[in-house]
């Protein structure tokens, strides 16, 4: 009688046991290496295609999807292989497919151990304990390993490098590993400011746009307009900017204009050009009062350059185009002169020449938008020199 620790079938249980668990250890081992690598491919194809070809959010959604799916694939696989244990059989046709000089001797050892076969003849005991050692010696010599470990291992390593590599030193390798997984986020390779954005300007002027783009320098950045009340889009490509900063110029804006500017997945959002009519002088009416001395009688002008003896007091009313929140008469070499609103809508103010200067009629409406006077008028305070006599 074999005592208890050289019993050939408490023996090569026991190994074929450690065997089986050996190979359910590899194969689970095996899956998580496999699924990590096609995740990961995948991941990293994913962001190189987006990162390529800018891909819309519905593509990036459909490949998220497909990540979630391959994940939960790997995770039930996984689950399965851990619930159902390879059975003493399995491993003994495992280990005899990796090891085809074996034969069939483990696997018939494993169906005396399992009792899937019986014992039926006298000459069997003597069989299966001679099977059960040399399976137990078998085993004992050489444990079972996992076979392709290592290449999956060194192939999945490989594809982390090259992913980490492009997340690190690819200009926006970041951002298109997170647009691959949050295909819904807000993250943008590219970004515009745009200047001045919303603005107002007088009917018939020219307005700048500058846009100033930062990230990914964009490969067709454009600007497009369209008439507040038509939605047709006229658009623009913007060219000759430099370090990224282009500027277009929108010419005789007639109405109010929505516009923003694009270029690879940067969109500003619309911005509104309100034109307005400027407030202007309708009509002239100065009123000048000569020094006393001259007994000349005051005189009245409708035009607004003014010319006139030294000292004579010139009372300037304005008729605007519109109502105004306030007007003034601004000079190159005086004071600022505030005019007083009337009743009758005209403005007025009183000044003294002195001296010869120009001067400008400023105005701002109820709005506060100012009126347009670039050119301005002139006042020459002429001398009062006493009378020559020649004889």
């Amino acid at each position: 009688m074999n005592a208890p620790g050289n019993d050939p079938e408490k023996l090569a249980r026991q190994k074929l046991s450690e065997a089986c668990r050996a190979l359910d250890r590899s194969k689970r081992l095996r899956w998580i290496l496999l699924s990590g690598l096609i995740i990961v491919a995948f991941l990293l194809g994913l962001a190189l295609v987006d990162y390529w070809l800018i891909l819309p959010v519905m593509w990036r959604a459909a490949g998220a999807l497909t990540l979630v799916v391959l994940l939960a694939f790997g995770v039930t696989r996984w689950v399965q292989f851990y619930l159902r244990p390879t059975h003493l059989k399995q491993g003994a046709l495992a280990i005899e497919s990796s090891r085809p000089g074996l034969g069939c001797e483990v696997s018939t050892a494993a169906e005396y151990l399992a009792g899937e076969r019986k014992i039926e003849h006298e000459y069997e005991p003597q069989l299966a304990a001679a099977l059960e050692a040399n399976t137990a010696r078998i085993l004992a010599q050489t444990p079972v390993v996992g076979g392709r470990l290592i290449w999956v291992g060194m192939l999945l390593g490989l594809i982390l490098l090259v992913l980490l590599t492009f997340a690190l030193l690819a200009p926006g390798g970041l951002t298109a590993l997170q647009r691959a997984t949050v295909p819904f986020s807000k993250a943008q390779y590219t970004f515009v400011l745009v200047k001045p954005g919303d603005l107002e300007i007088p009917v018939g002027h020219n307005v700048d746009i500058t846009n100033i783009f930062s990230g990914r320098v964009p490969k067709d950045p454009r600007i497009s307009w369209a008439e507040a009340a038509n939605a047709r889009w006229q658009t623009a490509a913007l060219t000759g900017g430099t370090q990224a900063v282009y500027v277009h110029t929108l010419t005789n804006l007639q109405t109010d204009l929505i516009y923003h500017v694009a270029g690879n997945d940067a969109l500003s959002t619309d911005y509104k050009i309100t034109t307005y009519v400027p407030p202007t002088v309708r009509d002239f009416n100065i009123q000048l009062s000569f020094p006393a001395y001259t007994k000349l009688p005051p005189l009245t002008q409708k035009i607004p350059d003014i010319s006139a003896l030294r000292a004579t007091t010139a009372e300037i009313r304005i008729q605007p185009s519109v109502e105004l929140k306030l007007a003034k008469l601004r000079f190159a070499n005086l004071p600022e002169i505030p005019l007083a609103a009337n009743p009758d809508g005209s403005w007025s103010g009183s000044l003294s020449l002195t001296k010869d200067t120009d001067y400008w009629v400023v105005l701002a409406d109820n709005k506060g938008h100012p009126g347009v006077n670039d050119k301005p008028y002139h006042i020459k305070a002429v001398p009062d020199n006493p009378p020559k006599v020649g004889i």
